[in-house]
Parts: C-alpha cells; sequence; structure tokens
C-alpha cells in the first residue's frame, strides 16, 4: 500500500498522471491538479480531492468508474470537486465501495456543497457524511447506501430531476440515520424498482435509531419497497404516488397528508399507534391491502378525506380507521373480469363498457368518482378489467355516523329506490353487438362472452366507392297504377301503367378513424351522375343515381356513425 499523488493534469490510467505509476485498489490516492477517469478500471483505497482541484469522469467514449476496496477504512474526501463530461445512460458514471458490510465513507462534496449534480450518475455501496445528501438530475442507487444525515431528491424549475432506486443481483437498503428522513421535492420523481427476489429496504438503522419518514412533495413509484425502523412512514402533499407490494411499517402514524391521487396495490400496513392521520384531499386507493395491526382503532382526518377500495381483497380497513374528524367518504370498487371469444377463440380488441343503469342520474357523484362506467379493448387473451361501483359510505361530524348509499347491489336498493345493476356491452367490427347481461357488482366476478359473426357482405360499390360497413340492402320497385272509384264496388279499378324503377336503401355505419372522410366522400357522389351499382351479390351491375344519405345526429356508445343511403335505378334513353 502507498500514497500516490498527482503531479501533473491528466488521465488516471496514465503512469505520468502520478509520482508512484498508476494507482491500485490498495492504494491511497491524493488528487492535486485536474485528473480525469475514462474507463471503469480506476481503483484504489482512499481517494481525496484536494480544494481548487477536479476529479473529472470522461463518459465521452463510454462508461467511468472508480471501484474503492473492500475495506473498512475506504473512504472518498472531496474538498475540490468532482465533474462528468458527456454522460449517458449507458456511458455512465460510477462510484461504488466493496460491499455493503464495507462501505466508502464519503466526506465532503467540496465546491458543490451537498448536491451531487451530475446526470446518470450511479452510486453503489457508499456511506454519505454530507448533511443533507442532495441528488439532482438523474441519478441511480445501484446498491445499499447509508445515509449520516438526510437524503433529498432535489429539484428546480429548469429539469426533472429523477432518483432511481434499483436493486442488482441483491436487495438493497437505503438507511437513514436517526430522526432523519427522505424528501422527494416538487419537481423531482423518485423510483424505487425492488422485485419480488430483491426487494428494497428504507429504514433506520434499529428500532432504538428510526428514521423519521418520507416527505413526498414530488412524484413517487415503489415496487417491492419495505420501510421499517421509521417512526412514521409516508406525508404525501400535492403529487401523486403509485405502490405495489410494498410494506409500511410506523411507530406513530402509517399514511397522512395525500393531497393527491395515490395508489397502493398488494400492500400492508403496520404501525404502533394508527395508520391514518390528516388523510386530506386524496384519494388513498387501495387493491388488495392489509391493515396487519394497529395501534389505535380510529383516525384523526382533519380535513375532507376520501378512500377508495378495489376488489374484495382488502382487509382490516374498518370505518372506525376510516372516521373524520371533518368529513370522509369511502367509496367501494369491484372488477369485473371479462372474457370475450367467438366460436374460434379469444377475440382482441373488443371494446367492452361496463356501465350503472341509473348512471345520467347521478351526475353529481362522476365529479368525485368516475367509475360509474368503465371500458376498455380485449388484450391477445380477449381479456380486459372493468371496474364498477359497489356502494359509498360517507361520513360528517355530525350525531349518526357512516351512512351507505349503493349503486349495485342484490340486497339493497339504489338511490333510485330499486335494486341497482351494471350492465355489460361488448362490441367489435364484424360481430353483433351483445349487451343483454347485467351484475350486481357488490364482489369481483368474471364473465365469458361469445359474440356471433355479422353476416358476411360482399364490398357493396358505387361506381369506384365501396360504401363503409355495410350492415344490409333492401330492394324495392315501384309500380305505377290508374285508379278510378267504381260506384258501388268495394274495390277500386286498377290497372298497371308503368313503374319508376328499382331502388336501394343501403344501411350501415362509419368508424370513429375515417368517419370525417367517408362523409365527405358519400355527399360528393350526389352529383346526378349515374354510376354502375355493384350490390354485391354477383347479380349484375344497374347503373343508378344517389340520393342524400342521411346520417344520424350523434355516434353510439362504441363511436359509429350510422347512416343509410338510396340509390334509384336511372334509364337515360
Amino acid at each position: 500500500m502507498a500514497t500516490i499523488t498527482s503531479v501533473g493534469d491528466g488521465y488516471w490510467d496514465v503512469a505520468g498522471t502520478w509520482d508512484s505509476g498508476v494507482p491500485t485498489v490498495d492504494d491511497d490516492v491524493v488528487i492535486a491538479h485536474a485528473v480525469a477517469i475514462r474507463d471503469a478500471a480506476a481503483t484504489c483505497k482512499t481517494c481525496t480531492v484536494n480544494s481548487g482541484k477536479v476529479l473529472t469522469f470522461n463518459c465521452t467514449s463510454g462508461p467511468t468508474k472508480l471501484m474503492f476496496k473492500d475495506d473498512a477504512a475506504a473512504a472518498f474526501a472531496v474538498t475540490g470537486a468532482i465533474a462528468c463530461t458527456s454522460p449517458t445512460a449507458t456511458n455512465k458514471m460510477t462510484i461504488a465501495g466493496g460491499s455493503s458490510a464495507n462501505k466508502v465513507l464519503w466526506t465532503g462534496n467540496g465546491t458543490s456543497a451537498t448536491y451531487l449534480d451530475i446526470d446518470y450518475a450511479h452510486l453503489e455501496y457508499i456511506r454519505f457524511d454530507w448533511n443533507p445528501v442532495r441528488l439532482k438530475r438523474r441519478a441511480f442507487i445501484d446498491k445499499s447506501c447509508t445515509f449520516n444525515y438526510s437524503l433529498e431528491c432535489s429539484a428546480d424549475w429548469n429539469y426533472t430531476h429523477v432518483v432511481t432506486v434499483e436493486p442488482h443481483g441483491e436487495s438493497l437498503i437505503l438507511q437513514i440515520a436517526k430522526d432523519k428522513g427522505l424528501t422527494v421535492n416538487q419537481g423531482a420523481e423518485l423510483n424505487i424498482l425492488g422485485t419480488a427476489t430483491y426487494k428494497v429496504y428504507l429504514q433506520g438503522a434499529d428500532s432504538s435509531n428510526k428514521m423519521s419518514g418520507v416527505s413526498l412533495y414530488g412524484k413517487a413509484h415503489a415496487d417491492y419497497l419495505i420501510m421499517q425502523n421509521t417512526t412514521a412512514c409516508l406525508y404525501i402533499m400535492t403529487r401523486a404516488g403509485d405502490f405495489d407490494h410494498c410494506e409500511f411499517t410506523g411507530a406513530l402514524n402509517v399514511l397522512y397528508g395525500a393531497y393527491a391521487r395515490n395508489y397502493f396495490k398488494a400492500c400492508k400496513f403496520t404501525s404502533a399507534y394508527r395508520v391514518f392521520r390528516e388523510g386530506r384531499g386524496g384519494p388513498f386507493i387501495f387493491e388488495d391491502c392489509e391493515i396487519v395491526s394497529v395501534g389505535s382503532e380510529s383516525g384523526e382526518n382533519y380535513g375532507p378525506s376520501r378512500f377508495e377500495f378495489l376488489g374484495d381483497a382488502n382487509v382490516g380497513f374498518t370505518l372506525s380507521r376510516l372516521t373524520s374528524l371533518n368529513y370522509a367518504e369511502v367509496f367501494y370498487i369491484k372488477r369485473l373480469t371479462v372474457t370475450v371469444q367467438d366460436s374460434i377463440g379469444p377475440l382482441e380488441g373488443a371494446f367492452v363498457s361496463l356501465t350503472q343503469d341509473h348512471a345520467d342520474d347521478y351526475r353529481d357523484l362522476v365529479t368525485r368518482w368516475t367509475g360509474l362506467t368503465d371500458a376498455g379493448l380485449t388484450d391477445a387473451n380477449g381479456q380486459v378489467v372493468l371496474l364498477a361501483l359497489h356502494k359509498r359510505a360517507y361520513f360528517y361530524n355530525t350525531p349518526g355516523g357512516w351512512s351507505t348509499v349503493y349503486y349495485s347491489d342484490a340486497d339493497n336498493n339504489g338511490p333510485s329506490g330499486t335494486k341497482e345493476k351494471h350492465r355489460l356491452t361488448v362490441a367489435k367490427p364484424g360481430y353483433f353487438v351483445n349487451d343483454e347481461n347485467t351484475y350486481y357488482m357488490s364482489q369481483d366476478r368474471s364473465a365469458a362472452i361469445s359474440l356471433l359473426t355479422e353476416p358476411v357482405i360482399s364490398p357493396v360499390k358505387f361506381g369506384d366507392y365501396s360504401l363503409p360497413h355495410v350492415l344490409d340492402i333492401q330492394e324495392a320497385n315501384a309500380q305505377i297504377f290508374i285508379e278510378r272509384i267504381l260506384p258501388g264496388a268495394e274495390v277500386a279499378y286498377r290497372k298497371r301503367s308503368g313503374a319508376t324503377g328499382r331502388r336501394w336503401t343501403v344501411t350501415g355505419y362509419l368508424s370513429t378513424d375515417t368517419r370525417y372522410n367517408d362523409k365527405a366522400s358519400m355527399r360528393a357522389l350526389t352529383d346526378g351522375t349515374a354510376r354502375d351499382f355493384d350490390r354485391g351479390t354477383g347479380e349484375a351491375l344497374v347503373s343508378c343515381l344517389m340520393l342524400d344519405p342521411q346520417f344520424d345526429d350523434s355516434v353510439d356508445e362504441f363511436g359509429r356513425l350510422s347512416y343509410s343511403v338510396v340509390f334509384v335505378e336511372y334509364d337515360n334513353p
């Protein structure tokens, strides 16, 4: 082991930059000039960047990395500055300690103060001793890191700053100091991308050294996050968050704030005090979540609170835990899993909608929850999952407590005074619409719908133009009669004296993507010019005139516009 000091400006991997050759993993390095790392092979035990000097990661030709020895004494001391040139998603900068047990101690950040303001900076096995650590631009935490103070995902008005925490080959632990926390500032994003195999742990050192919690002023997404050894967990303000398969354990309040939509799927909540505190605005959306245990049964939601429970598998969310000191409402939403098929197999791209029978009567409710109608297209397996409102519970800080209104229930009348259902409608071009099924959506359900094909009609053409989506053709032949009334006779005298010729009425629809062009094309054909009319039956073409087409005033719920048009036989002697 030796102390190696730079003797001039240059590259790390060039022997002439140093007084004793290129540093190895056992060496203590002193940056006393402008030194640049241009590959991923730089190693040392400790590195000191002197005041006024710069260590630059030059990513112009590829990724760069400074790797510290797996040693308890590994250290990175910066009183000067670090910089990075031309970083990209592939040509990235990495600073890495040796292992989770021997993280490199990074003290000071020189002229950058407490900001790491480098794009595509990747961090592995680092123990930060800044107060606080502020990550900007696109920063990545790839291995476990410890923060002796607070951690911030910083932001400014000129750039969207994104911090990504993603395990690689092992679970990842972010350890925050006692009574310190993680803050996602407004305009910043935090993405935690754990997996079922490699989770992300955000925690204090132990139960006696709890971190304070997470303050979300910006946006957050988390998969397989475990929060433990915390005083509180999430303080949510202004922006939305999505949390999937996460676990939140706090000594005090687990969730509080919620001025924006926040979605929790398959999450667990444990508190020694209470789960909800100040659930203002919202909503909190829970799908298949569980309150494992809680010290107090009641909440203290000082502002108006809104909760949505999606599916049958939410456990432990009693109304007593949601009670507000002001106002609260709870929406119970159920899932209908629809599989659409024909005689051959699953149908992809079928449009499926689920509508509450009295949806038009509840427009005031839609301002708070849009689930009176849900719709979507089936996937490659012919499936789509739709949502339906079962019931709504609401609480005012008045005597009487909670009240419940049912919107789709077999045992309780809805606001209409009758038991109400949801109607399922399935449509796909070339098939008859199926709207015969209704459901009480008081629980998660599944439905298999078979569609019947519409009759196949060969292309119907007028001149060179093919009429769109023809559903039916009706033929008529108007006759001309001479008629005289006969006194005393019950039937008049009639004699056929000729005919006006045949006429055909064609009905069909215009699809959404070509509707306006088709309307213009059809109207242009009513110019008084006779053209050949091909009925698609194989019969002889007929010279016809096209009369003005008629279009419905509005499209149907599938975006189709119905039309009818008449063709009259033309004979010019």
